[in-house]
């Protein structure tokens, strides 16, 4: 209200303007063209009464050369104030870049720092599975692994410094900081460990400590995001480049999970436990979600002939080559000893992930590259504005010197003739074709049109935000309850109309009052926004997806059947349940959804209101049975 009460007060206030200059301009006509015949400027400056009124009118008029002194004063603040504009624009972006340059050596830092300190789990897993004595070159490859990991650290630590990102990049040393810190606690218990001969180590352990130092990873997550904001700003077009080496380096991580998983048995030459199978299987799914992410980011446009060779050389050396290797240790640690050590898994497993950091590589480096080429861009371009703001200024230079010699000049002639006849100080007939009145009379004319047609424009565009602010939920940027209504009756039935089905997904941020009381009402906002940008990777262009109101969403789609319905339910709970959202204190927190899916068949009649009144009920259902589950009514069980 207070924006649209806004600008209600500024469409007055130009309305009042423009009237007023309106009133202007008339009594200028009025005043100096009042007279349109030399006849009656005569007779009137004949009669002195006639003539005192009439010079009492010139004289409250401004003279042609003030006039257009305003004019051409009006004009260089209308010319000078939008090339300055430009001119500064030109320069904030060529700085933007400069500065996503130096960010996007930080992001590089942070993946280097993610890929260090994942591959020091490979000589750390091989020296787990030794007994006493270490082998010198086991420990040797262990101390190098951890040397490079403090490297790659110190790096990020040092471009960080330099600010590079959001907030003075304090919240990400921060972050940095804690890595560290837990870093050499997990590094700790791992040399303890070391210290027990290997009969004695426990799998139970050796599970702890390798878990310990995959839950370092995680922690490099939020110097990233600060970072990646800083290059997304400065090079909007390396967004693409980006999420996919983002992406990759996740890739890398959970491969690297998938081959300490096998630490424990290996260590022990025992079977597979099942808890360990279901990790295995668990890490697999995530490497194979992750991998065809990574594949439609990058096989629709891999940006270079170096990326599109990265990519079958992943394909085959970690995808072919070292998924097979895994599932063959695996087959063989399910029925028993496999006469594999660690370190000789490690040695044959590790070499074939490499080709996933190679096409992380190739891909930051077209992503630097186009940074570059922004920067390059953004500089000609402040030079092309630059270069137009001085033709500009001396072509308005020389127009006004040619209207001021053509016009104005042949126009101060005629109002010194007027004058003269006026003053009685000649007496004879002067006529002379008004030229330049014609041109002020169309000027005024377009002016006119013009404000009538900029006031038509910002009656239409308060319309469309006010259309937009009606239909639009303000926190989250998704449809509010009342546009729902509108799109389930008006476009629904016509998206994807050749899918035979019609289902609502209804879910609800689980114990999201909890969150608020616990981590604060900004964090909860943070978790509705992160949950509708979830919903726009989520869901197809077609869905309908509105916040009903406080935490609950829904979605309504055209499905070909339950089982997909149910399917991307699943897939948005997923999602949900795996982002982490970063407090307002600074640590971060998870969060889970309850889902109910209600299905209907296209071929009866669509009541929306009961299928919503049916998926309500669904969620309640998913509520009672524990919650972060999707219950349908065509499932057997809720699925987790």
């Amino acid at each position: 209200m207070e924006n649209c009460a806004a600008i209600r007060a500024h469409g007055t206030s130009r309305n009042h303007v423009s009237a007023k200059r309106t009133s202007k301009g008339c009594e200028v006509r009025h005043d100096f063209f009042y007279i349109p015949i030399c006849e009656n400027v005569i007779h009137v400056a004949r009669h002195a009464g006639a003539s005192r009124m009439k010079r009492e009118k010139f004289n409250k008029a401004l003279p042609i050369t003030r006039l257009l002194g305003l004019l051409v004063a009006c004009i260089l603040v209308a010319v000078i104030v939008p090339l300055g504009w430009a001119l500064a624009h030109e320069w904030s972006d060529s700085s933007a870049a400069r500065g996503a340059l130096q960010a996007f050596r930080g992001f590089r830092a942070g993946l280097l720092v993610m890929e260090k300190v994942s591959a020091e789990r490979g000589p750390t897993n091989g020296a787990l599975g030794e007994d006493l004595p270490i082998a010198p070159a086991r420990a040797e490859a262990l101390s190098r692994a951890r040397a490079e990991s403090d490297r790659r650290i110190a790096s990020l630590v040092a471009i960080l410094r330099n600010k590079h990102c959001p907030g003075d990049c304090a919240r990400e040393l921060a972050a940095v900081a804690k890595m560290r810190g837990d870093l050499d606690s997990a590094r700790a218990q791992v040399d303890a460990l070391l210290k027990v001969p290997l009969a004695e180590r426990r799998s139970a352990e050796i599970h702890r400590v390798v878990a310990g130092m995959i839950a370092i990873i995680p922690e490099v997550a939020p110097p990233l995001d600060g970072i990646s904001i800083s290059v997304r700003e400065g090079g909007p077009g390396t967004l693409n480049w980006l999420a996919a080496t983002r992406l990759l380096a996740d890739l890398r991580e959970f491969a690297g999970q998938l081959g300490s998983q096998f630490t424990a048995a290996l260590a022990a030459q025992r079977p597979l436990t099942s808890d360990e199978l279901l990790a295995i299987a668990r890490v697999r799914g995530r490497v194979d979600q992750l991998h065809a992410l990574v594949l439609d980011r990058v096989t629709v446009n891999p940006g270079s002939q170096a990326a599109r060779k990265a990519l079958d050389d992943m394909e085959h050396d970690y995808f072919v080559t070292g998924i097979r290797y895994a599932e063959h240790v695996q087959a063989l640690a399910t029925k028993g000893a496999t006469g594999i050590s660690p370190a000789r898994f490690a040695a044959d497993y590790v070499p074939p992930m490499g080709s996933i950091t190679r096409l992380r590589d190739v891909l930051l480096d077209q992503a630097e590259a186009e940074l570059h080429a922004r920067q390059t861009e953004s500089l000609v371009h402040f030079l092309v504005a630059l270069a137009a703001a001085v033709l500009i200024c001396g072509a308005l230079a020389a127009m006004m010197s040619i209207v001021r010699k053509r016009m104005v000049e042949p126009l101060l002639q005629a109002v010194n003739m007027i004058d003269a006849i006026a003053s009685d100080e000649i007496d004879t007939e002067i006529s002379f074709t008004p030229k330049s009145m014609e041109v002020a009379k169309l000027l005024e004319s377009i002016a006119a049109l013009n404000a009538n047609h900029i006031e038509k424009m910002k009656l239409e565009n308060m319309l469309l935000e006010m259309k937009e602010l009606s239909e639009t939920d303000p926190l989250t940027g998704l449809l509010n309850r009342r546009a729902l209504e509108k799109r389930a009756k008006d476009d629904w039935p016509a998206a994807n109309a050749h899918e035979p089905g019609y289902a609502v997904v209804r879910f609800d941020i689980d114990r999201f009052r909890q969150i608020n009381d616990l981590h604060g009402h900004s964090s909860g906002d943070r978790v509705l926004r992160t949950v509708a940008h979830l919903c726009s990777q989520t869901w197809l262009h077609t869905d309908i997806v509105a916040r009903l109101d406080g935490d609950a969403f829904v979605v309504l789609m055209r499905v070909p059947n339950e089982a997909r319905a149910i399917q991307c339910a699943e897939q948005m709970r997923a999602a949900i349940e795996d982002t982490p959202i970063v407090s307002q204190q600074g640590g971060s927190f998870g969060v889970t959804a309850s889902f109910g899916v209600a299905y209907c068949d296209a071929r009866g009649t669509i009541d929306v209101q009961a299928l919503m009144e049916r998926a309500d009920l669904l969620v309640a259902r998913a509520k009672n049975e524990g919650r972060n589950c999707v219950v349908a009514e065509g499932a057997p069980a809720p699925l987790h």
